[in-house]
């Protein structure tokens, strides 16, 4: 089997690698780099992957889906690794219904080493969906692979992501006015462990940061957000915050996570 990627940034290189690595014959387009033409991809590929950023995705799709009419697609699998699913899922709605299409969004990053300590999302296209395809290709690999809709997947990860990064860029931006290397020595177990969380948030591109915060939802989770950080200046309402949280806290989860956190920094 050959499976096309289109898009040879940081996740297209990882997913290159793995499929490599697990015996596939793996063709990749990208302008930045020599590669496969766009056409043989087409022509050549049982299974076609489509990650470029969410600009270069939407004209990827449209152009697969303008060459769907000619039959040049059919029974080949096309999906794509977005981030956000709602304005992609339109374009899918341009195919033939002779593509199998699916949708998925691999919730790790390019330094993922286990595929079996990690999860992929599928999101089911209803128009010739191909997700069973997929869901057997990434679990024979080794992956966790579940279900979700577009619509809770998006609302979901407006939630997880956006708070992740809501969190890395306020303390990069807060930091930037400190003298690092005395915060790094004064820096606790706790502080440690998010220095590296809000350093690894620079791992991705301004662009892909500015295209989280542009999400409707996010900016609903960052309004929340700044919500909570002004109740926590106030006693009153600090203290109902932390009744709250604290009363609904599981004890083994907490226990957990905090070996889990001491874990991960003392492995480096």
């Amino acid at each position: 089997m050959k499976i096309g990627i289109i898009g040879y940034g940081k996740m297209g290189q990882l997913f290159y690698k793995l499929f490599e690595n697990h015996g596939f014959d793996v063709l990749i387009n990208d302008p930045k780099t020599k590669s496969a033409s766009f056409q043989r991809v087409i022509k050549d590929s049982d299974y076609i992957m489509i990650s470029a950023n969410n600009e270069g995705n939407k004209k990827i799709l449209t152009k697969l889906a303008k060459i769907s009419k000619n039959g040049d697609l059919s029974n080949k699998l096309i999906f794509d690794i977005s981030t956000f699913k709602k304005e992609i899922i339109k374009y899918y709605n341009k195919f033939s219904s002779n593509v199998l299409l699916s949708s998925i969004h691999p919730l790790f990053g390019s330094g993922m080493k286990d595929p079996k300590k990690h999860h992929i999302a599928i999101i089911p296209i209803s128009k010739s969906d191909g997700s069973k395809l997929v869901e057997n290709l990434f679990s024979n690999i080794g992956f966790n692979t579940f279900y979700v809709d577009y619509e809770t997947h998006d609302k979901i990860i407006s939630l997880t992501i956006g708070l992740s990064y809501i969190a890395g860029i306020s303390l990069n931006k807060i930091l930037t006015s400190y003298n690092k290397d005395i915060v790094n020595k004064l820096s606790g177990t706790t502080f440690k462990y998010l220095r590296n969380h809000y350093l690894s948030i620079l791992n991705d591109s301004p662009e892909f940061v500015d295209y989280i915060f542009s999400q409707k939802e996010v900016k609903n989770v960052l309004k929340n957000y700044r919500k909570i950080l002004s109740d926590l200046s106030d006693k009153n309402k600090r203290n109902k915050i932390l009744n709250e949280i604290y009363s609904n806290s599981d004890e083994k989860e907490i226990e957990y996570a905090y070996k889990k956190m001491y874990s991960c920094i003392e492995s480096y």
